[in-house]
């Protein structure tokens, strides 16, 4: 959801507001890297890799497309009250998402 929503956000912005999209992505990075430094913490406590190590390793594996990103509802949530904000900025009314089948 995060990244479908990111990237819409992201082509509307263009059209109408480019200059709001560093914002954006900023927004989007900050909760992106809060997930990626927690998993690689949890890393290095379970596993006994040193940071860069797992860091490295987070990298490879994404790359390869091994390892998906998951967010907490709450990241999202922050996420999404950003894009919300942005989106007000720049003249649209809102953000509305309607996901299609959610798998549980």
């Amino acid at each position: 959801m995060l990244t479908a929503t990111h990237g819409w956000v992201c082509y509307r912005l263009q059209h109408k507001r480019p200059e709001l999209i560093p914002d954006l992505q900023q927004k989007h990075q900050a909760v992106v890297a809060v997930d990626e430094a927690a998993l690689a913490q949890q890393m290095v406590d379970e596993h006994k890799l040193t940071l860069e190590q797992a860091q490295r390793m987070i990298k490879h594996l994404k790359s390869e497309g091994r390892l998906l990103d998951a967010l907490s509802p709450r990241q999202l949530l922050t996420y999404l009250r950003s894009a919300t904000e942005i989106l007000l900025d720049s003249g649209y009314k809102g953000l509305l998402i309607l996901p299609d089948e959610f798998e549980l």
